[in-house]
């Protein structure tokens, strides 16, 4: 058995890691009730579940009984500031769980009383209600005194905080406002009702949140209060919702104040024993996997943490980095986009030093590579909850690689194989994600028609790269390393070769110079599996190393992911219709096929080479960069001159290891060219 320890550091990365949680547990429904089923013994999903969930069995005892119903909980630590929470709840007691609204909660409420429900209310951090989160309420009878009516919400106006965080000023008013009224009838909203109020209202990561967290898993600095108007703005983002990075986290050297700050003693050792508790009830440590934002301070408590790590854990343990920035609003003023580019230099150049393998992401360039005819044109990756869930489905992707049982073809690889054979050098260890979302795949084809007919994988422009500035198609270098994972096209669905595949190769064989034309297929005939042929694909490619994954499961919506897929083009399993539909036959989306390809090469140069320019332009007035008001309220960047070169050096390293001679001789002379244009 082996275990990862996931770590998510922000709000954007905790709103990647909602979507990303709902979509395991959407995936552990599934599969539940046929683990431990004496019914179909020895049963081994295709994805290991245990590697990132903690089973446990009863409440409150050690020995379990097999009649004992188990629990799940992601082996995970959830960072972001106070007041960031939302509906996700939290009794009085240190050993309860945080829990969504789960029919599991609503069990428990079956034998309170009107009035230990109304100490129930008061456990959510904000009064507001998704649609989400009353339908879920509303269907059973106990529950739906927890309902908040949308005119209770709106009296509040901007106080967001629920009264139980002024629970000494406003005890007896807060009581009196929520005193139980007569039963509330049964209201259903239906699934329409609620995707539409999830597009409009999401405002915290909370909000669309399906999965329970364990006791130990909240981590909220107490010095910080979460800033929740900038964030409005990436959710709905349009000049009439002001955006500012005007919070002391939106300084990257405040990260340091979580674990080292004056204050910090206490919850230094917090934080470390709610990390320990999870790490040392694991049989086998596989590693870290780790969220963060790239654009603001939680870059830096995630280095500081990464050093936590090694010094508490050890420094051989793998550590796999996301860092993750959403779409900077078009009207962000200057000075925000200087602290964002800045953050984001930074949080490079650490993650690049502190962790075994770095993936940056970004959202800026989504809009121009992601948009296409099988999204709708609902789909917004400005919007944080729309953005996050395509950064979301290419982690589960990527992530699938050493989670899998290593049966169906698919060698089982651990963690710390994955990073030793994506880096292939100490010093190239950054890698870069492409996306097929959903993977293209018409319906009647086989396998051999469709990888016949593609270019090789490090210039298929199917795959597009979550970063900016990254080449792709003809321009594209071989990459050094590289891992291609494909999931949900199964034998019962996509056929591998049809009859006239395998008279057609019978036909050119026979030809006077029928070799010449096989040769070009080589890599695709005479596979006996999917995977065989995944793998020949990904083959035509040649680098240091790689890995090919075929995963039979496909890539399951969960009930709170944005319906953005078009289904007027798309079958309800996510092939691409062979034929026009007609609106009656259009059904939603519920899977689709999904591809993602882990590329580590030389085309990560222009993105890096730009980030460094930027860097060597602000880092010089970094000190002018500041939030808050005069005298001790005022945050800066605390670099000191020496700092700000060790980041240099940092940067400059990570280019000349990825830039090749032909660039660096481009990028001189075009410096060189306007030098003289000034001059």
């Amino acid at each position: 058995m082996r275990e990862i320890v996931t770590l998510q550091f922000g709000h954007f990365s905790n709103f990647i890691g909602t979507h990303y949680w709902n979509i395991q547990q959407t995936l552990l429904n599934e599969f539940q009730p046929l683990m431990n089923n004496p019914m179909v013994p020895n049963f081994r999903p295709e994805i290991e579940s245990s590697v990132l969930y903690r089973e446990s069995r009863g409440v409150g005892v050690s020995i379990h009984s097999e009649n004992d119903v188990s629990t799940f909980y992601p082996r995970l630590l959830v960072f972001d500031l106070k007041g960031s929470r939302g509906s996700l709840r939290k009794q009085g007691y240190k050993e309860e769980p945080y829990r969504s609204i789960t029919p599991e909660f609503i069990d428990q409420q079956k034998d309170l009383t009107r009035w230990e429900k109304l100490e129930v209310l008061r456990t959510f951090e904000t009064k507001r209600q998704t649609k989400f989160t009353k339908n879920v309420l509303a269907a059973d009878e106990h529950t739906r005194e927890l309902i908040v009516d949308e005119n209770e919400q709106t009296e509040e106006g901007d106080d967001h905080h629920l009264f139980h965080a002024n629970k000494q000023a406003s005890s007896h008013s807060a009581a009196k406002h929520f005193e139980p009224q007569p039963k509330k009838p049964k209201k259903e909203y239906t699934r329409t009702d609620i995707e539409q109020d999830l597009e409009e209202n999401v405002s915290l990561w909370s909000d669309f949140l399906q999965v329970d967290f364990h006791s130990k898993t909240i981590c909220e600095p107490v010095q910080f209060q979460f800033a929740e108007d900038s964030y409005n703005a990436l959710n709905s983002p349009n000049p009439m919702n002001p955006f500012a990075m005007d919070s002391p986290f939106d300084i990257y050297t405040t990260g340091k104040e979580v674990l080292h700050g004056e204050f910090s003693s206490d919850q230094y050792d917090d934080f470390t024993s709610q990390l320990l508790y999870f790490v040392e009830e694991c049989d086998t440590l596989d590693g870290f996997q780790v969220f963060t934002d790239s654009f603001n301070a939680w870059g830096m408590t995630c280095s500081d943490f990464a050093q936590l790590i090694k010094d508490e854990i050890g420094t051989k343990v793998p550590i796999i980095s996301y860092a993750s920035s959403p779409y900077i609003p078009d009207f962000a003023s200057d000075q925000d986009r200087l602290k964002f580019i800045m953050n984001t230099c930074l949080t490079y150049a650490d993650m690049y030093q502190n962790t075994s393998l770095f993936i940056p992401n970004t959202c800026q360039q989504l809009p121009g590579v992601l948009v296409s005819e099988y999204m709708t044109h609902h789909f917004n990756p400005k919007k944080l909850y729309h953005a996050s869930s395509v950064l979301a489905s290419a982690f589960d992707s990527v992530s699938l690689s050493y989670r899998l049982n290593g049966t169906s073809n698919n060698k089982q690889t651990d963690l710390y194989t994955l990073i030793q054979e994506m880096s292939p050098l100490n010093a190239l260890r950054v890698v870069n994600i492409n996306l097929a979302f959903p993977y293209r795949f018409k319906a009647g084809t086989s396998l051999f028609q469709h990888f016949r007919s593609a270019r090789p994988i490090h210039q298929n422009e199917h795959f597009v790269p979550l970063l900016s500035q990254i080449a792709t198609g003809f321009h594209a270098h071989d990459p050094l390393a590289q891992s291609l994972l494909i999931r949900g096209l199964t034998p019962v669905n996509v056929p591998l070769y049809h009859q006239s595949d395998l008279q057609e190769l019978d036909e050119i064989r026979m030809k006077r110079f029928g070799g010449e034309e096989l040769e070009k297929h080589k890599h695709l005939i005479g596979c006996n599996s999917h995977f065989e042929m995944i793998e020949g694909y990904m083959n035509q490619t040649r680098c240091f190393s790689k890995h090919a994954f075929h995963v039979n499961q496909p890539f399951k919506l969960p009930f709170t992911f944005p319906q953005y897929l078009n289904n007027s083009l798309l079958r309800r399993d996510g092939l691409i219709r062979s034929h026009a539909s007609s609106e009656e036959e259009n059904e939603r989306v519920e899977t689709c096929p999904f591809g993602t390809h882990l590329s580590n090469s030389r085309n990560f140069s222009k993105h890096i080479h730009e980030l460094t320019k930027y860097f060597d332009t602000i880092s010089g007035s970094s000190a002018s960069l500041s939030v808050g008001g005069s005298g001790l309220t005022t945050y800066r960047y605390n670099l000191s001159p020496d700092e700000l070169k060790e980041y240099k050096e940092i940067l400059g390293r990570m280019l000349d290891n990825y830039e090749d001679e032909e660039e660096a001789d481009e990028d001189f002379e075009d410096e060189v060219e306007a030098e003289l244009e000034q001059d």
